[in-house]
């Protein structure tokens, strides 16, 4: 814990700059594991957090192609706050759906418990669930990236309640006939909250968004009052040499090779052999398991 962590500050000490990793011989020699873990770490966080802060580093370009137009051109949307404040689910049950290989095993249940449970998708998960015939109750768009609009039009669940955020990737919330639910604030951007003054929108939480739709998801399901969270398709790595559930995109499109996913020009999408939920070795990458660390922080 505390290596990671000194690795995890210096990467952002030192951000978007290269580095080369040397160690005493007698650590090369005695303490070859520890060397060449530390040299992993540095080189995945520095992918990572690289990657992570390309948006500050262009002064939030990304960020504000979409907030203006979210906010100036969309019509029949609704604020988020008050249905939040009201915590109107306490006590049932959330289901969130990521897109992993997992949730083959479990869309045929999943279609059972609507009725049982709130069931929640964002992203790849809305294909996932939808393409199977399964309508979740709520669906989310956080993703300023014009894969999110390929997402959303691959989707059928156009008519399903969606929350989303400012910075969604504008063209995408035309794709979607039900209600749009606007969830204000933002972590890193103040003036957000300058705009929602002015345009007379109710505040409230500032919902943790993590490193995904998910992330935000569950901590959506928490403020409404939702308990127990449940996770399924969560699975953060290649399951069965797999990247993606099979109703997301065509089988011959999500199987992967060892070969693909280990040799890459971004460290960050090299993967690399974990330890899974069950003891048995997967490949993961980086970023998955920074998503998962997120995730058991979050529920302690």
């Amino acid at each position: 814990e505390e290596r990671e962590r000194t690795c995890e500050e210096l990467i952002h000490y030192f951000v978007k700059l290269h580095f080369k990793f040397a160690s005493l011989p007698y650590y090369l020699n005695a303490k070859q594991d520890i060397s060449v873990e530390l040299h992993t770490k540095i080189a995945h966080y520095g992918a990572f957090i690289n990657y992570a802060s390309i948006e500050m580093l262009i002064h939030g370009a990304t960020y504000f192609q979409n907030f203006y137009k979210n906010f100036i051109s969309k019509k029949e949307v609704y604020e988020g706050a008050p249905l939040i404040s009201e915590r109107p689910f306490e006590g049932i049950p959330a289901i969130i759906s990521g897109a992993g290989p997992s949730l083959n095993n479990n869309l045929d249940l999943l279609g059972t418990l609507g009725e049982k449970a709130l069931v929640f998708a964002g992203g790849s998960s809305l294909t996932a669930l939808t393409n199977r015939g399964i309508t979740p109750h709520f669906g989310a768009s956080v993703d300023p990236n014009p894969e999110q609009f390929e997402r959303m039009v691959d989707q059928s669940g156009f008519e399903v309640p969606t929350f989303y955020k400012a910075r969604v990737f504008s063209k995408s919330l035309d794709c979607l006939n039900g209600p749009k639910l606007y969830l204000g604030g933002s972590v890193s951007y103040p003036v957000t909250d300058w705009m929602e003054k002015k345009l007379g929108i109710e505040g409230g939480p500032v919902l943790g968004e993590g490193y995904n739709v998910i992330h935000m998801l569950i901590d959506l399901a928490k403020n409404l009052g939702c308990n127990p969270i449940v996770l399924v398709g969560m699975d953060l790595a290649f399951t069965g040499m797999q990247l993606y559930a099979s109703s997301v995109v065509p089988q011959d499109k999500t199987d992967v090779t060892k070969e693909e996913i280990i040799v890459n020009d971004n460290l960050n999408n090299n993967a690399f052999r974990r330890k899974g939920v069950y003891g048995e070795e997967v490949y993961t990458l980086w970023k998955w398991v920074a998503e998962a660390k997120y995730i058991a922080k979050y529920a302690q």
